[in-house]
């Protein structure tokens, strides 16, 4: 019996070898197929939405249900880019579309970020709203302050890490519209408790309104706030730096990293405050409009002595009839440099003058670049160039002249 099957059994494989020979039934392992799109793993998935805007993310969620479940992961719908403004023509909203399509955040309108706030409240992290859109300034009208007054309620729950404001000059010629507009920024602000990043740009505020902000902001996140950034919260022409409340304001921010705000909100008391209130402060942005007043080298001096790894960015925009700059004081560490200044006519202009005093930052300076309007001699550029070679961590330069009405000179 044994002989009978081994027999058999070679007969069946000496068959199943003929037939994978001449391609019948053959048995070869086949290479396995892969898996159905309608299985994508879910990081491959996000990834996929996050480069889509909303309709296209809405059309991606309709092809099957496992591609549904990933439209509702909380990772795409952390970040937010939210326009309050009203469309005027058609051309204009065909330039915001354009202007989607170029950006990996999601944009959208204030009418679409209610409907969004109401079905996603907690999934937002990151808000950055705009009342300035793409277009140039115009003025608001009191149906967008409504739309951003709805948007805030729904918004109650949230919780924010990171929230930008851009004004960008923001012309409201109803009173009343505008104070709705403020208190509703406020309450948004007081709500959150967890912000590390706040931004809030070209507001123009009077006094008592930006002392109003700080107060709300120092309240709700001033223990967890590591970047503020404050660019021209306040009018240009305010003497800020005297003001006591907003030094005491200020002060309330202990966790501060990077710090970006307007010279005249600076003071030497504030300064030798941050050099012992704030030790993880590395980085500080200043904006400079005016000379009119200068922080002493000995409060920058303490600054730096219990921040030695602190780096200090500076854009001077003045008009000025000789180049003095006291705002250049030698114990800043300074690393970027921008100055924009318009002369008058028949005054003295003296690059050579500020570039001997940008000379003082040779060990930390990283780039310069200076425009300069006004009616001036030609300049030596082989001089200038020549008190910079010291500079060792500056790129190679670069010196331009153009016209335009009067002279314009580029030093990058």
């Amino acid at each position: 019996m044994n002989k009978k099957e081994n027999q058999r059994k070679k007969l069946r494989t000496s068959k199943t070898r003929t037939k994978s020979t001449t391609g019948r039934d053959n048995t070869k392992a086949k290479k396995p197929e892969p898996p159905p799109w309608s299985q994508l793993p879910a990081t491959v998935l996000t990834g996929i939405y996050k480069y889509l805007g909303d309709v296209d993310r809405v059309s991606m969620a309709r092809v099957c249900r496992p591609w549904e479940q990933g439209f509702n992961y909380p990772a795409l719908w952390r970040t937010r880019i939210i326009h309050f403004r009203k469309y005027r023509d058609k051309l204009e909203v065909k330039r915001v579309a354009s202007y989607k399509s170029k950006t990996a955040v999601p944009v959208s309108s204030g009418k679409c970020a209610i409907r969004f706030a109401k079905r996603f409240p907690n999934y937002l992290q990151k808000v950055d709203i705009d009342f300035n859109g793409v277009m140039s300034l115009m003025s608001i009208s009191r149906e967008v302050v409504q739309d951003f007054m709805k948007f805030v309620e729904l918004l109650h729950d949230a919780k924010l890490t990171k929230l930008r404001i851009h004004l960008s000059g923001l012309k409201i010629t109803n009173v009343e519209s505008r104070e709705h507009l403020i208190n509703a920024v406020n309450r948004l602000i007081k709500n959150q408790h967890n912000l590390k990043k706040f931004e809030i740009s070209l507001a123009y505020f009077d006094l008592h309104t930006g002392i109003r902000l700080l107060k709300c902001l120092a309240e709700a996140s001033g223990k967890s706030l590591e970047t503020l950034f404050l660019f021209t919260l306040f009018n240009a022409d305010l003497a800020v730096y005297r003001e006591e409340d907003v030094f005491t304001e200020l002060q309330k921010f202990k966790n501060l990293s990077s710090i970006c705000v307007d010279y005249s909100i600076l003071s030497d008391e504030l300064v030798t405050l941050w050099s012992k209130g704030c030790p993880s402060l590395s980085s500080m942005r200043l904006w400079a409009f005016s000379e009119s007043h200068a922080i002493s080298n000995e409060a920058w001096q303490a600054l730096v002595w219990t921040h030695p790894r602190l780096l200090v960015q500076f854009h001077v925009e003045i008009n000025l009839d000789t180049i003095t700059l006291p705002l250049l004081s030698p114990a800043i560490p300074l690393y970027k440099l921008r100055l924009h200044a318009v002369y008058r006519l028949h005054s003295e202009f003296e690059l050579t003058s500020l570039l001997h005093r940008v000379a003082i930052y040779h060990r930390t300076i990283t780039s310069i670049e200076v425009e300069i309007y006004g009616e001036f001699e030609n300049i030596d550029t082989v001089a200038l160039l020549s008190i910079l070679s010291n500079c060792s961590k500056l790129p190679p330069l670069s010196f331009k002249e153009s016209r335009h009405f009067s002279k314009f000179w580029t030093l990058s």
